[in-house]
């Protein structure tokens, strides 16, 4: 495994009309994830998605690859919060292991249990819920979310970065009740819906814009002050998503989106 990526199997392509970005690519956009439309809009892009591949043959559908368990609270995993730790930078994977171990020794020194957690994976990010109350522990929207690292001496075992440039960066340990490399494909999975779905957001924009050109060439229009790039610009903006730290408090959204690279599952299979 690269010090700098986490790499998944590489999984069919949820709408075989849209080019799906093949595997040991970066999940990247020039613009930047902030830019590319609403929230609302996305999920009922979601909608439209998940229709897509209902239209197929049910012996060719699997479960994981339906995009319309990310709505609502998404896909469920029963864990255990090892810990968080700040670290330096938004990837590595040989910081990643460090600091799972460095939890690690913590806690046993200190003698305490693991808090018991469920994991949701939605549309709208990860969210860390204590596993008794239900309570919100915290909420991670998925374009701060750099880097996955799962444990390589614990197949049951992961930890992702998040944060931004200008909050910094925190590693989360998770300790799983199953195999963590199910937690991981699923924040993969999440990653290529949530790319298709801003994707199609563009496709969307591009053709509102062609449309009122049209209308401007026609003289409907009579206030043609603004530019093409102006409208693309306004059109395209994306109203943050909250991140919550025990509360679900809205948070400046940064522009770096999460990178994730493919990788074939046998990778991620515990020796």
């Amino acid at each position: 495994m690269s010090s700098s990526d986490v790499k998944v199997e590489e999984t069919k392509p949820v709408n075989e009309k849209e080019v799906i970005p093949p595997k040991n690519v970066i999940l990247k956009e020039s613009g930047g994830w902030d830019t590319l439309g609403r929230l609302s809009t996305l999920k009922r892009n979601l909608k439209t998605l998940s229709a897509h591949t209902s239209r197929k043959p049910v012996d060719d559908i699997k479960d994981k690859n339906e995009p319309s368990r990310f709505l609502g609270e998404g896909v469920s995993y029963k864990a255990k919060l090892i810990g968080i730790l700040e670290v330096s930078d938004p990837r590595g994977d040989r910081m990643c292991q460090e600091a799972l171990s460095d939890l690690k020794m913590a806690i046993r020194a200190a003698g305490e249990h693991k808090q018991r957690i469920t994991i949701n994976i939605a549309i709208d990010g990860l969210r860390l819920r204590d596993d008794k109350t239900g309570d919100c522990l915290y909420h991670h929207p998925v374009h701060k979310i750099s880097f996955i690292a799962q444990d390589m001496s614990d197949s049951r075992a992961f930890g992702y970065i998040f944060g931004s440039p200008d909050t910094g960066h925190r590693f989360f340990g998770i300790k799983t009740d199953k195999a963590a490399s199910q937690v991981v494909i699923s924040m993969r999975d999440l990653f290529q819906v949530v790319f298709e779905l801003k994707k199609k957001e563009i496709e969307m924009a591009k053709q509102h814009i062609e449309q009122h050109q049209i209308k401007y060439g026609m003289g409907i229009y009579g206030d043609t002050s603004k530019t093409p790039s102006d409208s693309v610009a306004a059109s395209s903006k994306l109203r943050p998503i909250t991140e919550d730290s025990g509360k679900d408090n809205t948070s400046k959204s940064s522009s770096a989106p999460p990178e994730v690279v493919l990788k074939e599952e046998a990778d991620l299979e515990p020796n």
